[in-house]
């Protein structure tokens, strides 16, 4: 009873380090909407998503933000949870562009 008490234990471990969310970077997206301002100094876009409004997202530190303009439309996985403010903040695990740009 007490190695299969063991094993269940090893087993539940095994699976809950295994749900680590980094490495899960593709699924449901989390924002999708269009930049509305970008921030090149502090790495960040401003973007409005239908279902969250505006939303300040903070690219990660490797992050090339001259690429993002206003007017694109993008996809975004988050890290973490959206930040409760005026506007909303939240930081980028991952951006995509789901037209091209706006020139």
């Amino acid at each position: 009873m007490k190695k299969l008490l063991l094993l269940w234990l090893l087993l539940v471990s095994v699976g809950l380090l295994g749900c680590n969310g980094d490495h899960a970077v593709k699924g449901k997206v989390d924002l999708k909407g269009v930049i509305t301002e970008v921030d090149y100094d502090n790495k960040r876009i401003l973007m409005e998503d239908k279902k969250e409004g505006l939303v300040w997202v903070t690219l990660h530190e490797n992050g090339d933000i001259s690429k993002y303009v206003k007017g694109q439309e993008i996809v975004v996985w988050i890290k973490g949870g959206i930040r409760e403010s005026s506007p909303a903040q939240a930081d980028a695990q991952n951006i995509e562009f789901t037209a091209p740009k706006n020139e």
